[in-house]
């Protein structure tokens, strides 16, 4: 009798393929039939180092060694690429607050519209603040919180590229697509525990299907500009200590 092509499972496989039914699925929501999503904590560090490169590369200290010339290339590069991604960001179309029923790739680009939708200024007539430094959102850019996804995503993967069943190229697209729905996803909900009180927590959108796949793809094609060099100077910031990073925002004036 037949079995699952995954090593170590005895399972039947599925109708579709060579595949049980539970490797499937676990395909279709890690990108990977045996490898488990990058976890959270795995990233920050590298998103950390992410934002950093960029507020250094847009104030036009970085790379830290090189000189004027080289320094206002890079900034005008970054510039160019985040101009570049907020533009794909703000065309992505109305935010529709219920995509249930919409093909995977437009629910794809409805996640891109709901992050710019919680980054747009929202028009309050109590609101005494200008608009242009108004904003419902209290973060960064979209296109800023979408190059850091990205970024955060192929340094954690840099350290295992032993991909013996499926694609590591596939793997990644879903990843930067969690990454990025995870971003955009989550709505407060009330709950009552079983002491019988209310609590708040938030709600996030599952994460499986074509969705991923399509989001990640579009985050690829938006932040292809990215060079190995530049990963190499955002994992050079995230090896750093915690004092040498304290003593390097002194240096560059960033907070």
């Amino acid at each position: 009798m037949s079995r699952c092509t995954i090593p170590a499972c005895t399972r039947e496989p599925s109708r579709f393929g060579s595949l049980c039914k539970y490797h499937v699925q676990k395909l279709s929501r890690h990108g990977s039939a045996w490898r488990p999503s990058i976890k959270a904590e795995t990233l920050e560090p590298y998103r950390r180092a992410a934002r950093r490169w960029i507020k250094h590369s847009r104030d036009g200290l970085w790379p830290p060694d090189g000189n004027h010339a080289l320094r206002q290339a890079q900034r005008a590069r970054i510039k160019h690429g985040l101009g570049c991604i907020h533009w794909e960001v703000a065309r992505a179309g109305p935010y529709d607050r219920d995509p249930k029923w919409l093909p995977p790739k437009a629910k794809a680009r409805n996640v891109l519209a709901a992050l710019f939708d919680r980054w747009t200024p929202k028009d309050d007539p109590k609101d005494k603040t200008p608009r242009t430094k108004r904003r419902s959102h209290p973060s960064a850019p979209p296109s800023e919180r979408i190059l850091c996804a990205v970024l955060a995503v192929k340094l954690a993967l840099r350290k295992t590229r032993w991909t013996p069943y499926g694609s590591d190229a596939e793997f990644g697209r879903v990843q930067i697509g969690k990454a990025i729905l995870r971003l955009a996803s989550g709505r407060e909900a009330c709950a009552t525990n079983r002491n019988g009180v209310i609590v708040k927590r938030r709600v996030y959108q599952r994460s499986s299907g074509l969705i991923l796949r399509h989001l990640g793809r579009i985050a690829e094609e938006m932040c292809d500009w990215i060079t190995d060099t530049d990963l190499t100077a955002v994992l050079s910031l995230a090896h750093r200590s915690p004092s040498r990073h304290h003593h390097a925002d002194g240096a560059h004036g960033t907070a």
